[in-house]
């Protein structure tokens, strides 16, 4: 065969059969930033959809967002050292049962203390919190109380950040 004839194929099947190189190379060119865009954001979303448990566990947890915010860490400080059942039901007492855990779960040896706050019912209700570990009326009428590991732990926590809050404000 010779060089014409082999030319002549070659143009015959360049008009129709096969795409032209140039054709090929403006798709490369124009159709690949589009398309590597398509591919990252379908990553983004499949990366949304398996991860959409955690962020909305997040999003609940940060239900007031403040950074710094004593409440948040307190929360996290709480969870983190498994001390989340008392710090809730820390929400479930009246002010003076509050107040009262407050002043007798200070790590220390037993004090006496005749506040109005202590009664039967106020330190049920620390020791159903879990932040007594018992209490009972002493045969001179007053009353002893003996603070959980927890609630020494909790008062503890409480103690510091509102401590690092007061110092942070100056």
């Amino acid at each position: 065969m010779s060089a014409e004839n082999t030319s002549r194929l070659e143009q015959e099947r360049d008009d129709g059969k096969q795409p032209k190189r140039e054709i090929i190379l403006a798709l490369i060119e124009y159709a690949s930033r589009p398309l590597a865009t398509v591919f990252v954001g379908l990553l983004v979303v499949l990366w949304l959809f398996f991860m959409r448990g955690a962020l909305f566990q997040l999003l609940v947890n940060t239900e007031s967002v403040k950074i710094g915010s004593f409440e948040i860490q307190l929360r996290e400080q709480a969870h983190y050292e498994n001390l989340g059942d008392q710090l809730r039901a820390l929400k479930n007492l009246t002010p003076d049962q509050l107040e009262l855990f407050l002043i007798v779960s200070k790590e220390r040896e037993h004090v006496s203390y005749f506040g109005p706050e202590v009664t039967e019912p106020n330190l049920q209700a620390l020791k159903s919190a879990g932040l007594l570990s018992e209490f009972y009326k002493q045969p001179n009428n007053q009353w002893f109380w003996r603070v959980s590991d927890n609630g020494f732990a909790l008062q503890r926590l409480i103690f510091g950040l509102l401590t690092a809050a007061i110092k942070g404000t100056g």
